[in-house]
């Protein structure tokens, strides 16, 4: 079964509020949330938009937890007030 805290975690990660997805899904943002709160599932094709609308492999709505991310490397393309160059 797709992990609603997945779900959840997926769209944040994609930067789309749940009226967002839902609209880009063509879904009512009702569903969405009863999806997100585990009250109901999508079905298979639907679970299949969501990962990639989100940017996720449908794999990963299925695990336990959000998987662990690498650190983003430091940003060296401003400059740092601090740091004389």
């Amino acid at each position: 079964m797709i992990t609603p805290a997945l779900l959840v975690w997926a769209r944040e990660q994609a930067g789309l509020s749940l009226a967002a997805a839902a609209r880009r899904l063509k879904q009512p943002r009702e569903r969405l949330s009863t999806w997100e709160s585990g009250d109901a599932r999508p079905t298979m094709k639907q679970a299949r938009e969501l990962g990639k609308l989100y940017g996720q492999a449908l794999g990963t709505l299925y695990l336990d937890a959000p998987p662990d991310e690498p650190a983003l490397p430091p940003d060296y393309r401003g400059r740092d007030a601090q740091e004389p160059y």
